[in-house]
């Protein structure tokens, strides 16, 4: 189904108070007979609006450590009690959303894994996530406008940044190889990789921007995004 572009899949992982701290989620479930009732909310859900499921944590039990207590669930996304608003971004996108739940019945065939043992799944989930956004394409689509600025004045920084990318490239197959090792490789190693491609990519817009000067806020023909709005979607 997801293979096939069938359905669009968006992930209900981040709450406020929840974010990068998944483990302290509120987002409660509650078993009733052969469903989890979901109540709360979920926010900077990326393209929620487009999604027909969602594949969220919630949490079904206060039971002994943050991590115990908590399922994956499937959520069809035209479950009654289910309420969806855009948030628009500094580069005034909304591919982000608020997402209310009011009483949403899951089946509880919809849970993967265990209940309460959710945790493991997502653990894997976030460490090939935390590869794909290491990956060093968006720095390369950076460097690229940034090459349209060539000239000897800013030569030396432009190779800079060339090494930084080509550093990033490089750390990404390391990591990308070991992930896919039948001994598989350490979680660590995919969040480091994603603060690298970050800060690679800040780095390169960051003198896209200053070399373009006033040039940078101008729209390209074609509709190509401009320097400021990749600026700014790198800040999101």
């Amino acid at each position: 189904m997801i293979l096939s572009g069938d359905a669009i899949l968006c992930q209900g992982y981040s709450k406020p108070g929840a974010g990068s701290d998944l483990a302290s989620l509120r987002t409660r479930a509650v078993l009733d007979g052969d469903s989890l009732v979901l109540n709360s909310y979920k926010i900077w859900t990326t393209w929620d609006h487009h999604a027909d499921w969602m594949f969220a944590l919630v949490r079904t039990s206060d039971a002994g450590a943050r991590q115990h207590g908590i399922s994956f669930v499937l959520i069809d996304m035209k479950t009654p009690g289910i309420t969806r608003r855009a948030i628009t971004t500094i580069a005034n996108g909304d591919e982000y959303c608020e997402v209310f739940f009011d009483n949403v019945r899951v089946p509880l065939e919809h849970l993967v894994g265990e209940i309460d043992k959710g945790w493991a799944v997502t653990t894997a989930l976030l460490s090939e996530e935390r590869l794909r956004i290491g990956s060093p394409a968006l720095a390369l689509k950076a460097l690229a406008r940034l090459s349209l600025q060539e000239a000897a004045l800013h030569a030396e920084r432009i190779a800079r940044t060339r090494v930084e990318v080509d550093t990033l490239t490089a750390s990404f197959l390391n990591v990308a190889e070991a992930e896919h090792d039948p001994s598989g490789g350490p979680a660590a190693d995919s969040s480091y990789l994603k603060i690298l491609a970050t800060e690679t990519v800040l780095t390169v817009l960051d003198a896209a921007q200053q070399i373009a000067g006033e040039e940078a806020s101008l729209r390209e023909e074609g509709g190509v995004l401009d320097y400021s709005e990749m600026f700014l979607q790198s800040r999101r």
